[in-house]
């Protein structure tokens, strides 16, 4: 059996070459590379993370839309949440009408405790009027706004872009994500204060807890 790998790193590697899928939409067909999965998906993710996401959150995907749909899906594993997969109305035929679909949706977010719903801007109020009714709920996200942009290393100052090898896995070759450039950054200043968190987290300009909840989010040791 060879070496198990995660969603993301498989994305990583298709990226390399020059397959991808075709997505039906409106009678055509739409070609997107792997590559440009990846990309989006990990602007997507990044976007997840700066939302307020952390690892280990479940995250509902109502989407209908293939190409949407996959993105989330890579975008939620990069960001370390659990995706869940919920039917989105349109699935949903004519079995019931909208006020028993949310009424039967909202039993699903409630009892799965999940924290956050990714979904269409046209559906984005009617989920977050389902607040009130699941208290785990905290958030909901129209997947057309999740799109954080890279960030080029010769954008960063150089003390940062510095730090790049100490560990941070940049998203493509030749750009990086503000995670990796935090992550670089919190690494080279540890080891500058000889791994004393309140010295680091001082010159960080950050509490304590703040950096050891960001060390345990960037799988930094303590």
């Amino acid at each position: 059996m060879g070496r198990l790998r995660t969603l993301p790193d498989a994305l990583s590697e298709a990226a390399r070459g020059d397959a991808g899928y075709f997505f039906a939409s409106g009678g055509g067909e739409t070609f997107r590379s792997f590559a440009d999965i990846r990309v989006s998906s990990t602007r997507a993710a990044r976007a997840l993370r700066e939302a307020g996401l952390r690892k280990g959150d479940l995250v509902a995907l109502v989407l209908a839309d293939a190409e949407a749909f996959l993105t989330m899906l890579c975008a939620a594993s990069m960001a370390g949440v659990i995706p869940a997969s919920l039917y989105p109305p349109a699935l949903m035929g004519a079995a019931g009408d909208l006020s028993r679909y949310f009424q039967l949706t909202s039993g699903i977010l409630r009892a799965s405790r999940a924290t956050a719903v990714v979904t269409t801007a046209a559906l984005a109020p009617a989920f977050d009027g389902l607040r009130t009714r699941c208290p785990s709920l905290s958030l909901v996200l129209a997947h057309e706004q999740l799109d954080a942009p890279f960030i080029e290393p010769d954008d960063l100052p150089p003390h940062v872009a510095a730090g790049l090898n100490l560990g941070a896995s940049p998203a493509l070759p030749g750009q990086i994500t503000l995670a990796d450039a935090e992550r670089a950054h919190i690494l080279q200043t540890l080891e500058r204060f000889g791994r004393n968190h309140s010295g680091a987290a001082e010159a960080l300009g950050i509490g304590r807890t703040t950096l050891w909840r960001k060390l345990k989010e960037y799988g930094i040791e303590r």
